[in-house]
């Protein structure tokens, strides 16, 4: 069929001259939504703690909210989880001693330098 355009396609024909068949594939993958949590009130998703309704809040339990404990010692969680919470503090703790220790160590090498500076 001619228009306007030029040829344009008003029936696509299967090589065999049959109907062609589509596909029930849709492109694009799934977007994954990642859920952040609010570190002031502990909500998964609906606010960041820049945001949040509610007054700041001093440490408490992520699980149970209760400001007697930190999860790690949740009374509600069972062993296994509060294993796997336990486990995950000690790295961070240790990370963090790990990375104390580099900037000392930077501090202390930048001091010689100033004093042999001096020299």
């Amino acid at each position: 069929m001619e228009t306007e355009k030029g040829l344009e396609a008003t029936e696509v024909r299967a090589a065999g001259g049959g109907s062609v068949r589509g596909s029930h594939r849709r492109p694009g993958a799934k977007k994954k939504s990642k859920k952040a949590r609010c570190y002031n009130c502990g909500e998964f998703g609906s606010h960041l703690a820049s945001s949040c309704p509610q007054e700041p809040m001093s440490k408490r339990c992520y699980n149970c909210k209760s400001a007697d404990h930190l999860i790690e010692e949740c009374p509600t969680l069972d062993e296994q989880k509060r294993a796997k919470v336990k486990k995950a503090a000690a790295a961070a703790a240790e990370q963090k001693r790990r990375k104390g220790e580099e900037e000392e160590e930077e501090d202390e090498e930048e001091e010689e330098e100033k004093k042999e500076g001096k020299k």
